[in-house]
Order: structure tokens, then C-alpha cells, then sequence
């Protein structure tokens, strides 16, 4: 403590004892002595007085050496996972024409996102990729196969725009609807992705 820090706080704590013995702090000849002419005011103080003081800052400066530090360990661990984004597009073959000789070949793109730096270790399909539609009557089916591409590429996050495009592909071959019963076919198909 400098000697500038020590007056301002023995100004404190003499204030509050010239108060407490009758002297008011307002007194212009106290406060003009104790401000301008501390040496004078502080030699006419009383012996105990003085012991008191010094005991308190005394006091005071030990309170602040007391002070300790330490240090707090902040951790966070963020999980490597793959995600789809959204609901995937239906992946539709559209418009079948049975009389025709080539595959019918549709592709479709289906958007995830992975932790950075995290890569897919591919996509499945529940049940396998050679699949069967049901149809307009119990024993009308359509068989078809499904392929992935783009499934194990390194995440860049899931923040907006750090979408990852997995490239479905459907392949329903001429054999396969040739002989078909006219009608709707469909099937839902769970896609499984893991990190």
C-alpha cells in the first residue's frame, strides 16, 4: 500500500472515530486540518486513538493478502454422429410403360449432416437392397434394387449449409415390369446411417 492508499483509508476510518467521540466531520477547522495538514492532525490525536487506527488498517491490509486464486476446469465433449436432415424425397419411377425393353433407373438425392470431421461408415436399407413393391392386389409385386453412393463422407457440422448428399439409386429392370398387372405399387423403405 502506497502512502497515498494508506491516507485515503486512515481518512476513513479517523472520520468515523472524530465522529464517534463528538468532533463532527463538518467542522471546517477539523476537516481543513485533517485535509490539508494531516501531520498536524494526526499528531494532536490521542495515543489510543492512534493505536486503534493503525490496528484497523493493519487489519484491513492482512483481509486483503488473505486472498486466494483458483482454478476451475471447464470441459465439453461433442458426440460424433450422422444425422438425415430432412424427410427424403420420394424416390418415385413415375410412369412404368411394360411394353418397353430397358431398365427403369431413378435416382435421388437425400440430405445428412455429420459432426466435423466425423465420416459415415455407410447407409443401409432395413430388410437389404433387393426389395419388392406390393401392388394393386395382394399377389401383384414388382421387384426393384436399391444402391447408395456418397454415404461415408467426412462431416462438416450441422449448422445451415453443411448438408452431405447421399445419391440413392432405384433400378426396376425390364423382366421385372414387363409381366406387371397394371396398378400403384409402392413400399416404404427405412435407411439407416452409422457414424
Amino acid at each position: 500500500m502506497n502512502n497515498y492508499q494508506f491516507w485515503a483509508s486512515s481518512r476513513l476510518v479517523v472520520l468515523g472515530f472524530i465522529e464517534r467521540f463528538g468532533y463532527s466531520p463538518l467542522n471546517s477547522f477539523a476537516s481543513s486540518t485533517f485535509f490539508c495538514y494531516p501531520g498536524y492532525f494526526m499528531k494532536h490525536l490521542s495515543a489510543s486513538l492512534k493505536a486503534i487506527v493503525i490496528a484497523t488498517l493493519t487489519c484491513a491490509a492482512g483481509l486483503a493478502a488473505a486472498a486466494d486464486s483458483q482454478t476451475l476446469a471447464v470441459t465439453a465433449n461433442v458426440s460424433g454422429l450422422c444425422k438425415f436432415s430432412t424427410t427424403s424425397t420420394p424416390l418415385a419411377f413415375g410412369t412404368v410403360d411394360p411394353s418397353l425393353t430397358a431398365d427403369k433407373v431413378v435416382p435421388v438425392n437425400v440430405n445428412y449432416k455429420c459432426t466435423k470431421n466425423t465420416s459415415s461408415l455407410g447407409v443401409t436399407a432395413a430388410g437389404g437392397t433387393t426389395r419388392t413393391m406390393a401392388g394393386p392386389t395382394l399377389a401383384d409385386t414388382m421387384g426393384y434394387t436399391l444402391a447408395f453412393s456418397g454415404g461415408t463422407q467426412a462431416g462438416k457440422g450441422f449448422g445451415p449449409g453443411q448438408d452431405l448428399i447421399l445419391v440413392v439409386t432405384g433400378t426396376i429392370t425390364a423382366a421385372q415390369y414387363q409381366n406387371a398387372a397394371a396398378g400403384a405399387y409402392s413400399e416404404n423403405v427405412t435407411l439407416n446411417i452409422t457414424p
